[in-house]
């Protein structure tokens, strides 16, 4: 059985070949994005942005390229990074083991250069114009979890799946990437408290195992891109925070256009977003299950300059109609348009900054501006709804590079009185990890020491004022701390920030990951949480062949 379906695959391999090229994106989960984030830091990278990920290849390759050129001004430790990202994007030569062989690439995964640097694949074929490979997608992920009241929890998942991309001429380009998982041991509930396992609808509210999908197809020509897909966007600029689109959510489908030149770039994109729904006989999915319509229109227009970016951008979320030609119109002001069509739905604009005064300093950040009256700033209405994050970064010596941020969000930003417009797709928000009526303040230390993976220090500590409700579940003191829920008659409308239930939250992380050989890593993560001075420790090892 396994046969015919290896057989099958190859065909559809050979047949889309021609449909495959540079242009396509590489996920937000590959660890070359730290390694160039860093680079961006050190000013080896002029005309750069990382405030819009993920990145297409040809744009990482051109990145490696010219760190590469300049790899006299890193330390040997992280040349020994370098090496190994500029032979994984084929800017090192390499070879490339896989399972069926093509005209190009041969070479049998059967031998004694399986446990080597060279590229282990299913199926790879390339040559001047045309590129296209099939890997698979293969983790044990092992959870363990223990608190002060002695409690303790475990949870072993396994995933299965592949990924193929590839290329023509430089112009069409693609990557689609499929995994499922089961929950082989342990707890459920220990699982959930990682995003991609408790935003997946099979997995949190069906119980049954877990189904993750990415795609995307795109279109480059000269100064011209588009694209449609269903990927993880990171956009916004910072460190931790991402206030306009993160993994928080659910992956969501957007379709993209944009205009890209040396140091400037314009991108559009149209997102389709999952809105909120009533449970229908007790289940959250099903075919009776009513959800209505929900799509953002984005909009962001950058200048780069040698010494780093600003970018100023739109965004506003509509619901409960179809596509609105108004929003579809990627050269307009969608405040303005919001106002014309009877002022329904929910907008935002904001900035974003990346400025390097110095090579090895970089100082990031993004305003969010929900809502504002001028004649109210400063006094706590419940109205001026923002958030914003401020970043610094720094390259030390003996490769060492630190950060540190800070992040507010006021009271009910994100949310709107018709609550299907917050700022959430299926209930999350879409941007920022922190809840409205919050502030934190993030540091991070990262020693590369050769690999792919830094091991990385972090220490945050949040505070945050919560809603408060009563032994029924009634909310009876508002004080905006959920996006879902706006401001209702005879709420205060002047606030303190923090007012409410008051949650102190400080996390400690220790992580890193070990590539055994090319496509085989091991990650470590261990995190001391302490909220309300309850402490919990947690305990994660992922091995898995390749990232996903």
């Amino acid at each position: 059985m396994f046969s015919k379906i290896s057989y099958i695959v190859v065909l559809i391999l050979i047949f889309f070949a021609p449909c495959f090229s540079q242009v396509e994106n590489i996920p937000v989960s590959n660890a070359v994005y730290k390694f160039l984030i860093k680079a961006e830091t050190r000013g080896i990278l002029k005309n750069f942005s990382s405030t819009d990920l993920p990145l297409q290849r040809k744009e990482i390759i051109k990145q490696l390229t010219i760190i590469n050129e300049k790899r006299h001004l890193l330390s040997s430790a992280e040349q020994g990074s370098l090496d190994l990202f500029c032979q994984e994007f084929d800017i090192i030569p390499k070879q490339s083991l896989v399972l069926f062989s093509s005209k190009t690439d041969s070479n049998s995964i059967f031998s004694e250069r399986f446990f080597t640097e060279d590229e282990k694949l299913i199926f790879k074929y390339s040559d001047s114009s045309i590129h296209t490979q099939f890997e698979p997608l293969i983790a044990a992920d092992l959870m363990f979890s223990n608190d002060e009241n002695s409690k303790s929890m475990n949870a072993v998942i396994g995933h299965l799946g592949f990924r193929l991309a590839g290329s023509i001429d430089d112009n069409f380009g693609y990557n689609f990437q499929v995994t499922n998982g089961s929950l082989f041991a342990g707890e459920r509930e220990l699982a959930m408290k990682d995003a991609k396992y408790s935003q997946n609808v099979k997995f949190s509210d069906l119980k049954n195992d877990v189904d993750i999908q990415e795609s995307q197809i795109a279109y480059q020509n000269k100064w011209f891109y588009s694209s449609i897909g269903r990927e993880t966007r990171l956009i916004g600029s910072g460190l931790e925070q991402r206030l306009i689109a993160s993994a928080n959510s659910p992956s969501f489908d957007a379709l993209t256009i944009a205009a890209k030149f040396d140091g400037f770039e314009y991108k559009f994109s149209h997102f389709s977003l999952m809105a909120l729904h009533e449970e229908h006989y007790g289940y959250n999915a099903g075919s009776f299950l009513k959800i209505p319509s929900k799509f953002m229109a984005f909009h962001r227009f950058s200048l780069r300059p040698s010494w780093g970016e600003i970018g100023f951008w739109e965004s506003v979320i509509y619901s409960e109609r179809g596509f609105d030609l108004a929003y579809l119109n990627p050269l307009s002001f969608f405040k303005s348009l919001e106002h014309s069509l009877r002022d329904r739905d929910n907008s935002a604009m904001g900035l974003d900054w990346t400025i390097r005064p110095f090579d090895n300093i970089q100082i990031k950040g993004t305003y969010f501006l929900d809502d504002i009256i001028f004649s109210e700033v400063g006094n706590g209405f419940w109205s001026n709804k923002a958030a914003f994050n401020i970043a610094l970064n720094v390259v030390l010596p003996h490769s060492f590079d630190f950060a540190f941020e800070y992040a507010r969000v006021e009271p009910y930003t994100f949310s709107h009185y018709n609550v299907q417009n917050s700022v959430t797709n299926d209930g999350r928000l879409i941007g920022s990890s922190l809840m409205p009526n919050s502030h934190s303040f993030t540091s991070e230390l990262n020693y590369w020491f050769g690999g792919r993976y830094p091991l990385t220090l972090s220490i945050q500590y949040i505070e945050s004022g919560k809603n408060i409700y009563d032994d029924d579940g009634e909310l009876k003191l508002n004080v905006g701390s959920n996006p879902l829920q706006t401001i209702r008659w005879g709420d205060a409308t002047y606030l303190n920030f923090l007012d409410g239930n008051k949650i102190y939250s400080t996390n400690i992380s220790l992580s890193s990951g070990v590539e055994i050989f090319r496509n085989l890593n091991i990650l470590f993560h261990y995190k001391y949480a302490i909220v309300n001075s309850f402490a919990e420790n947690f305990f994660r090892i992922i091995i898995r062949v390749n990232e996903f």
